[in-house]
């Protein structure tokens, strides 16, 4: 968005940390933390066009539909999350504590993230704060969730609620800025679809549904991920420091036509 704004004739800064008052148009915050930092938050109430500004909390005990305490009566699958987005990696590798892994479901792929002297594997649910989001554990019912999961304050429980057809698993992202968005469905052999796993990809209307929850967390800019279970939409994700996706020539389309949502922060 920056390139077609810069493209468009408009003066762009890139700005980190808090040490600087900005003579600003428009303020976007992009922190990626689960939870904004008080002091972000305190910034940016001396700015008057601010992006995502009462975007405080989107963890999963936040923003979830769906979440489960041992003592329901849910009788389906279930799910375990990290209460924070993203596995919890970024806010745990950001706050310098140490990262402790579920040992049975965890990726070689973490050896390479974390620096060893912090990374620990247990077999102890009371101590996982991070998990690769692929290994995100389904259990057939709530009676085969480890009870230790429901006493860590890190993870969730919650239902699980997929869209599938013929063995394919589908997540519809909606990603928005301003009064522009575009609404895609991604479908993947996977049960928890990411960008890695994709086989097919298509763009679908936006439910009003969704348009209701974006309005009740007041989001500007960022991106829901649900699905339609059963013809009922299922928000489970809110992000507001969406990631590059591929390939480039798609990134920059849709970079483009959300970029036009600019206008819209201005508008009466």
């Amino acid at each position: 968005m920056r390139d077609a704004w810069l493209e468009q004739g408009h003066s762009v800064e890139v700005v980190k940390g808090l040490g600087k008052t900005l003579d600003a148009d428009l303020i976007i915050p992009h922190v990626d933390a689960t939870v904004l930092p008080r002091d972000y938050a305190d910034y940016l109430r001396n700015y008057r066009y601010v992006v995502n500004r009462d975007v405080v909390d989107i963890s999963k005990g936040h923003i979830s539909g769906n979440l489960l305490s041992a003592s329901d009566s849910w009788a389906g699958p279930v799910i375990v999350k990290t209460n924070l987005n993203c596995g919890g990696a970024p806010d745990v590798d950001f706050s310098g504590a140490k990262i402790f892994l579920a040992t049975k479901h965890t990726r070689s792929i973490w050896r390479s993230l974390f620096n060893r002297k912090r990374r620990k594997t247990t077999d102890d649910w009371t101590k996982v704060n991070c998990m690769k989001c692929e290994d995100y554990p389904v259990f057939a019912s709530l009676r085969e969730v480890p009870p230790a999961i429901f006493s860590n304050p890190s993870l969730v429980v919650e239902r699980f609620l997929p869209e599938c057809e013929k063995g394919i698993y589908y997540l519809r992202i909606y990603q928005f800025f301003g009064d522009r968005g575009y609404c895609a469905r991604l479908g993947s052999t996977h049960p928890i679809v990411k960008q890695a796993n994709i086989v097919s990809r298509e763009e679908v209307p936006i439910p009003d549904d969704v348009m209701q929850v974006r309005r009740r967390l007041r989001m500007d800019y960022g991106k829901l991920d649900f699905v339609l279970h059963n013809g009922r939409v299922i928000v489970f994700d809110a992000n507001r420091t969406p990631g590059r996706i591929k390939p480039e020539e798609r990134r920059r389309a849709n970079a483009k036509r959300l970029a036009e949502g600019l206008e819209s922060f201005f508008s009466p």
